[in-house]
C-alpha cells in the first residue's frame, strides 16, 4: 500500500500540473495492491475529487463552459458502461496485464512525441466531436 500512496501523490501532482496522469500513475499500483473492483472505485473517487478541486481552482481564473462539460461527461458514459462489463467479465490477472500494456503503450506514444489536436482559439466553442478529447 506504500507504493499506492506514493503513486497517488505523484499522480495527483502530475494531474494538477498537466490535466492528466493520476490514473496513468496510480492505476497499475492499485491494480497490483487491490481487487479490480476496489481499485476502480478508489481511482474513480480520487480522480473525481481531484478534478473537482482543479476545476474550482481554475474557475477563479477562467470561465467554465458548462455546455462543453456536459458533452464531455456524456461521452464518458459509454466508456463507463463498457468498463463495468469488462471488469465483470475478466479475471484480475488478465486485467493487470491489460492495464500494464495500456500504460506502456501510452508511455511509448508520449515518448514518440505524439501531439494532441490543437485547441480551438480562445472564445471558440469546440465541436461536439472535439469536446470529449479536450480533457486537459
Amino acid at each position: 500500500m506504500i507504493l499506492a500512496a506514493v503513486a497517488a501523490f505523484v499522480g495527483a501532482t502530475l494531474q494538477s500540473a498537466t490535466g492528466f496522469g493520476l490514473v496513468l500513475v496510480l492505476g497499475p499500483a492499485l491494480f497490483a495492491a487491490m481487487e479490480p473492483e476496489d481499485a476502480l472505485t478508489v481511482l474513480f473517487v480520487l480522480s473525481a475529487v481531484l478534478n473537482v478541486l482543479v476545476l474550482l481552482a481554475e474557475r477563479r481564473d477562467r470561465e467554465v463552459h458548462s455546455d462543453q462539460l456536459t458533452v464531455i461527461l456524456g461521452a464518458a458514459v459509454p466508456g463507463v458502461v463498457l468498463g463495468v462489463l469488462i471488469l465483470q467479465a475478466l479475471a484480475k490477472p488478465t486485467l493487470q496485464v491489460i492495464v500494464g500494456v495500456a500504460v506502456v503503450a501510452a508511455a511509448v506514444v508520449q515518448a514518440r512525441g505524439a501531439r494532441a489536436a490543437p485547441r480551438p482559439a480562445e472564445g471558440d466553442a469546440p465541436t461536439p466531436l472535439y469536446a470529449p478529447a479536450a480533457v486537459g
